[in-house]
Formats: structure tokens, C-alpha cells, sequence
């Protein structure tokens, strides 16, 4: 953590030279939490380091990370509590690196199930940003709002248990509105620690939006009418993995297929339905003899309780081999094949069970590859 010299440093004597800050609007369910960008347009300015505070209805609780823009400039976030309404944070690093136009903060705003419905602005005070030379630069800032609907407003919530892009990896999203009149969905992408993932996202024609980087966007889908959205991380850059949730309307229908380029090989794709069960318990079957191995995603959907999964293996013939424990924290997330996870699991079949017993909501996720790397979905039942 900064100390608090170390958050004060950048106010000085500030010079005219246009750089802006923008905090977008979010909408939000009561109890629920929702990531929020905080754009960086340096309109030609040098700016190397940036701090900013947030100023905020202390019903909502903020927390931050930092976005593609500080991270492309090897920035670290930090941030101060300064009152229960107001949060500093700085942006900076041991280097002259300088920030890009983007998201330079994700802002994570967890909305208090007390909250009455309204709209409540999120403004962004006492923005200060310095030069490569050390110089002040002149940094203007806009505020948001959070328009905050009642839990019983609540759209239905889905998951889909992993979300892959970069090293050959994409997640494509395909939703169907099964209605006669134009539905609008929200999808939020979090990475496996439960913080907002920030993804470069391509959309299909029939949404009428523009490609955008963010950890969270709307679309509208026509009567009748379908949407694709995309993460377009290049196939080259690093494997990164997450889950993503979508709120909407009980008339959307939505899966997501995962693409994998492995050069000099056929690209190989598995869709997934989304997942609304809620049930005590998730069983899905393993297969990792004969050259094949499963694929398991796990992710804790819940806002505010970490998850315990307790996981009971089998073998084929039904007898329990062992059963142990898997931690998520809260909105976290694991992906893992079972012979990593488990190695006494290579080379046998059977089944596993995984059960939440300290008050999280799970989704399961199974995935099978044969030798060749093609793969597809496998079932998971509930009991």
C-alpha cells in the first residue's frame, strides 16, 4: 500500500494542456456489484502518473484495479481510504512510462442491498496527473452515475464458467431473443480472483455497437434477432483465462463457444449452455485414459461469500477414491485438468461431485479432449 505522502505527491501547480479523466455510468441491481471504466484521454499530453479521488454514496463500497492503459505502462494502482464516501487512488510506477488513451482503472462498485432505487453519482474529484519530466499536467475529470434498480427489479443471472483468449484461445458469445419485441442483455467478464476483466470486444452488425474495451457491456438484441459478441485479444498474446456472467430478460438464450488455434491443425470449438441451476449438488463423469483428458471450470457466482466446494471423486464402479476441498473467493474462479489437478486420476474414468457448503453459489463447467486436442462440453447433472 502507498503511504499517504506517496498519494498527495502528484497536487501542485497545474499546467493547461487538456488530458481528461471519464468515469462511465453503470446500472446496477441492489445487493450486487458492478465494474465501472475510468477512461484516460491524454489529448496529447505526457502524462506518466495520475492520482484521482472518487467520491461516492457510502452505501456503495469501491474498490479498484488497475486497466489495460496503466498496466500497458507498467503502472501499479494503489488506493487510500480516505472516508467512507471517498477513495484516493494513484496511479504511477518506477518508470517514465507513459499512459495510453484507455482504461486506465477498473472500478469494481459494490451497491448495498439498503439501497433504494434512484440514481446516484460517482464523481471524480481532485484529479491531478504529472509529465515524464515531472511536470504537472492538467488533468479534467467527469463523474458517473449508478443507476441502482431494487433486488426485486433483478434481471435472472447466468454464468459461463470460463471465459479463454490469447495463446490460439477466443470466447465467443451468441445470444437468440426468443421474444417479438427487442431484448437488451448485460455481460460482465471477471477474471479467476474475482477482480473486473477488461477484454477488447468485436460485436456482430445487428447490435449497432462499435468494438470497445471494457469488463462489462449491454446489447440490445432484435425481435426474434441474434448477436454475436467476441473478446479479440491477439491469438499470440498470453493465455488468459476468467468467467463471465449475463444478466437478461427469461426470453434470451445464450452460449459460448471457445475456439482453439493450434497451427498446422483444424481449429477446434465447444459450445456451452448458459448455466442458471442452483442446485446442492454438481456431478459431471472424468475420462483421462485412452489419450483423453477432462476439463473442469469452477467459478463462485456469488457477490459477497467466498465459496467452499467440497469434491468427492469416484471411480467407474461408484466407490469413492477420495474426496477434498476447493476454496473460491468471492466471484472466483478455477479452471484445471483433472490428471494436474488430481495426477492419481491419469489413465482412469469415473465421476466427481462437487457440493458448496459454506453459503457461495457455484457453476460447473466439463470439458473433454481427445489426443488430437479437439474437445467438446460434457454434461453436468444436478442432484
Amino acid at each position: 500500500m502507498c503511504t499517504r505522502f506517496c498519494l498527495c505527491f502528484l497536487f501542485g501547480i497545474l499546467q493547461l494542456h487538456g488530458a481528461e479523466i471519464v468515469l462511465q455510468a453503470g446500472t446496477a441491481q441492489a445487493g450486487t456489484t458492478v465494474p465501472l471504466e475510468l477512461r484516460l484521454n491524454p489529448s496529447g499530453s505526457r502524462v506518466a502518473a495520475l492520482q484521482f479521488d472518487v467520491d461516492h454514496d457510502p452505501r456503495i463500497s469501491v474498490s479498484a484495479v488497475a486497466g489495460p492503459s496503466a498496466l500497458n505502462a507498467s503502472k501499479t494502482l494503489y488506493a487510500a481510504t480516505l472516508s467512507s464516501g471517498r477513495t484516493r487512488f494513484l496511479a504511477a510506477g518506477t518508470n517514465r512510462n507513459l499512459l495510453g488513451s484507455g482504461a486506465v482503472a477498473i472500478l469494481n462498485a459494490a451497491v448495498s442491498s439498503s439501497m433504494a432505487p434512484g440514481d446516484y453519482q460517482i464523481r471524480v474529484t481532485n484529479a491531478a496527473a504529472s509529465s515524464d519530466a515531472g511536470t504537472a499536467v492538467n488533468l479534467n475529470s467527469a463523474g458517473g452515475w449508478l443507476a441502482v434498480n431494487s433486488a426485486a427489479e433483478e434481471m435472472p443471472s447466468t454464468v459461463f464458467s470460463q471465459l479463454a483468449t490469447g495463446n490460439g484461445w477466443n470466447t465467443y458469445y451468441y445470444l437468440l431473443n426468443t421474444t417479438g419485441t427487442a431484448q437488451t442483455a448485460s455481460l460482465t467478464f471477471w477474471e479467476s480472483s474475482g477482480v473486473p476483466f477488461a477484454l477488447p470486444l468485436i460485436y456482430s452488425p445487428e447490435s449497432g455497437k462499435s468494438p470497445s474495451l471494457s469488463a462489462g457491456t449491454e446489447v440490445t438484441v432484435p425481435a426474434y434477432g441474434f448477436v454475436a459478441v467476441s473478446s479479440n485479444f491477439p491469438q499470440n498474446a498470453p493465455l488468459r483465462v476468467g468467467w463471465s456472467r449475463m444478466r437478461a430478460p427469461e426470453g434470451i438464450v445464450a452460449t459460448a463457444t471457445y475456439s482453439h488455434f493450434l497451427p498446422g491443425r483444424a481449429m477446434a470449438e465447444g459450445a456451452v449452455p448458459m448455466e442458471s441451476r442452483t442446485p446442492g449438488r454438481f456431478v459431471m463423469s472424468y475420462d483421462n485414459a485412452g489419450g483423453f483428458v477432462t476439463g473442469v471450470a469452477l467459478v463462485n457466482d456469488s457477490d459477497t461469500k467466498g465459496a467452499t466446494i467440497e469434491v468427492t471423486i469416484r471411480n467407474a464402479s461408484g466407490q469413492v477414491l477420495f474426496t477434498n476441498n476447493i476454496i473460491l473467493p468471492i466471484r472466483g474462479h478455477l479452471a484445471f485438468a483433472v490428471p494436474d489437478q488430481y495426477p492419481n486420476l491419469s489413465g482412469i474414468r469415473g465421476s466427481m461431485e462437487f457440493r458448496e457448503v459454506s453459503g457461495g453459489k457455484i457453476a460447473v463447467l466439463g470439458l473433454r479432449f481427445n489426443p488430437t486436442g479437439q474437445f467438446t462440453s460434457i454434461p453436468v447433472g444436478t442432484r
